[in-house]
């Protein structure tokens, strides 16, 4: 592991903390015109997110209507009642967006795959990028406008056991 992940992960309450922690569970207020452009303005705009931090699980609920959440791995999407009965699933969803651009509609499965892959990025870090299969690497920075940054950590992930670690964010 890099020394500048080591600090990130100091800064961030100490990697025993993150390994100790089970899920993180967040209020999301989330609007925008990504939501608008799939098809599902408002859907996101106050949902509860819990994710597991030993691997890539996501629960929002409510999910599109009272009583429904979304429950998120790589390998299956369901809608449920908030008693856990399928409403709907898709199982391996990455290959419902086979085809997609950025005016492709989504259907509620997709608008769970796509915003629950995203938030396990986005709370699971810094913790996910010490899990096997993920290299980073620091790489040099930058000046823009005259200001000048320190380095950054390159994230990829490298092929691993399966029921790794699958987030949408690669790099080659």
């Amino acid at each position: 592991m890099s020394d500048l992940l080591e600090l990130v992960l100091a800064a961030h309450g100490g990697r025993g903390a993150w390994e100790r922690a089970r899920r993180i569970s967040a209020r999301r207020f989330s609007g925008g015109p990504l939501w608008n452009l799939g098809g599902h303005p408002g859907a996101l705009d106050d949902v509860r997110v819990t994710v597991d931090l030993d691997r890539e699980h996501v629960v929002q609920e409510p999910f599109l209507a009272a009583g429904q959440r979304a429950d998120f791995t790589p390998e299956r999407v369901a809608i449920q009642t908030s008693a856990g009965e399928v409403v709907a699933e898709q199982l391996d969803p990455r290959t419902s967006f086979a085809g997609h651009d950025l005016t492709s509609g989504w259907n509620p499965l997709q608008l769970a795959s796509f915003s629950s892959s995203a938030l396990w990025s986005f709370l699971a870090e810094p913790i996910s990028l010490t899990f096997p299969g993920v290299q980073t690497e620091e790489i040099d920075g930058w000046t823009e406008n005259g200001q000048s940054s320190g380095v950054s950590p390159s994230p990829s992930r490298q092929p691993g056991p399966p029921g790794g670690c699958c987030t949408s964010a690669r790099t080659a």
